[in-house]
Order: C-alpha cells, then sequence, then structure tokens
C-alpha cells in the first residue's frame, strides 16, 4: 500500500488481529487458550490479497 491508497476492510482486520496477538500481556481474540488459530471473516475476492499478506514475512518491533 502507497501513502495514496486507503487501507482496505482486509488489511484494517489484518492490523488489528496483528495488534492484538502482539499484546504486551498476550492475545485477547479469545478466551480459550489452547486453540492455536483465529477466525477472520474475510470478503471471498480477497482470498488471494489475504494470503499474500499472511505469507509476508513482518519485522516487528
Amino acid at each position: 500500500m502507497t501513502a495514496y491508497q486507503h487501507p482496505t476492510e482486509l488489511n484494517l482486520a489484518l492490523d488489528a488481529l496483528r495488534k492484538d496477538l502482539l499484546r504486551e500481556d498476550g492475545p485477547q481474540i479469545s478466551t480459550v487458550r489452547n486453540y492455536n488459530f483465529a477466525i477472520l471473516p474475510y470478503d471471498p475476492e480477497d482470498e488471494f490479497a489475504l494470503r499474500v499478506a499472511i505469507s509476508r514475512p513482518r519485522i516487528y518491533r
């Protein structure tokens, strides 16, 4: 995404999920801690964009 593009709903959802998973006090997405997955609803036409986004390595600070 360039500086001139607005984030898509998919990008906003991925950013929210990423922020939650990286919280210092742990993720807040579920009260059941023994499941190692998250559910992220997305439009079917966004599937390939989602696959690209989650396969990219990121550097976290």
